[in-house]
């Protein structure tokens, strides 16, 4: 099968190479659509941590926001679930530990992440992942949209843990894709979001969210006239979380 494959930092082609056989409790996808992440591109540029600290080596097959069509399964799953359209989980557990049995693979210890530790990504034209990973995408969900429920379901998390109601004043700073989405989300709540960011072309997208006000950096009202009750730092940027302070 091609696959985008990063080889060394800022070191990519379009390989041939075999895809990984279906085990026990896995499928095989199709992969119709891949999104590229943030950490895809610290991946490409060799600065993500898990390189830095020799926990990833290349070469690597990125992608970890997809969909796809399941293709073919492997013992002990259902075949029924061929030509089910899909997304996956990033993170794999090992299913045994005390985070996993609690309900946190994202701590524990042995987890693989698709595409960035310990397993080939998406960003080929096929992937195969355990079956207790993947989501059935539903019918009048459509597909294109689908590749996005990963980034998404950062925003919808942490929408949750807030429990954002209509009494709530919103700030949002960074608007890239999961600043946006995050917003989409907030605004679902009622409350009234506004939204920062010193790129003054965002705006077309705050006001496509439902955003209720934005501001670039050269228009941030004086401190002291506008109050908040909560804020959400989804830039990335260190200086972006003094600002949310």
């Amino acid at each position: 099968m091609k696959a985008v494959r990063f080889s060394a930092p800022e070191t990519v082609a379009i390989a041939e190479v075999s895809p990984r056989s279906v085990g026990a409790g896995e499928v095989m996808v199709a992969v119709d659509l891949c999104g590229i992440c943030g950490t895809d591109l610290e991946l490409f540029h060799g600065t993500m941590p898990y390189v830095q600290q020799g926990l990833s080596s290349y070469p690597l097959i990125p992608g970890h926001e997809w969909c796809g069509e399941v293709i073919a399964v492997g013992t002990g799953v259902s075949d029924t679930l061929i030509g089910q359209h899909i997304v996956g989980e990033t993170v794999i557990g090992c299913g045994y530990c005390n985070f996993c049995q609690s309900g946190s693979p994202v701590l524990c210890p042995d987890r693989q992440e698709i595409g960035i530790l310990g397993r080939a990504g998406a960003l080929a034209e096929y992937t195969t992942v355990p079956v207790d990973s993947i989501h059935v995408i539903k019918a009048q969900v459509n597909h294109q949209d689908a590749a996005l429920i990963e980034p998404l379901a950062v925003s919808l998390n942490a929408i949750r843990l807030m429990n954002i109601g209509p009494c709530d004043r919103v700030i949002i700073v960074g608007l890239g894709t999961i600043g946006a989405m995050t917003a989409a989300v907030a605004k679902l709540s009622g409350a009234r979001i506004t939204a920062l960011d010193p790129n003054p072309a965002r705006a077309v997208i705050a006001e496509r969210v439902g955003c209720d006000d934005f501001w670039s950096q050269s228009e941030i009202p004086l401190a002291g006239q506008n109050s908040f009750t909560l804020s959400f730092e989804t830039s990335g940027n260190p200086g972006a979380l003094e600002q949310c302070l």
